[in-house]
């Protein structure tokens, strides 16, 4: 393999990983249901909402934009 291509393998790579998002945590930021959880989540980072999961404190929101997923974490009431 070229040494060159390494870098730009790894980039595409990376690239690819979801990543998490941490909506900011106040009162517009808390949600009581999972619905409500996704419309907060969708006013902040556009996407199409694939699914919302409660985990602990927190809805955890799947949101997929131009090919990439990412999770927003909306803070529970």
């Amino acid at each position: 393999m070229n040494t060159k291509t390494v870098p730009g393998l790894i980039i595409c790579t990376l690239m690819c990983l979801p990543v998490a998002v941490w909506a900011n945590p106040g009162q517009k930021g808390q949600a009581t249901t999972a619905k409500m959880a996704a419309e907060i989540a969708q006013q902040r980072h556009e996407g199409k909402v694939l699914s919302v999961n409660r985990d602990g404190d927190y809805f955890k929101v799947k949101i997929l934009h131009e090919g990439k997923v990412n999770y927003v974490m909306i803070k529970a009431q």
